[in-house]
């Protein structure tokens, strides 16, 4: 949860206002699991305008 504060706080510090949507980010990262298998996702926030809330999360695991 502090990774989501982090990338927040450095997406809107000095961002102007402009008309549209929302904010899409994504997020590639790797990992080891609880059993040592090697993990690769992707994983797509969807915000609303003003980037305060997390409308929508999608993780898509990867080869």
């Amino acid at each position: 949860m502090r990774i989501n504060t982090e990338w927040r706080s450095a997406l809107f510090s000095n961002i102007p206002k402009a008309d549209f949507s929302g904010w899409k980010l994504h997020i590639t990262y790797r990992g080891v699991t609880h059993q040592e298998q090697p993990f690769h996702a992707l994983r797509w926030y969807f915000l609303d305008k003003e980037g305060r809330t997390v409308i929508k999360t999608i993780e898509q695991p990867l080869p």
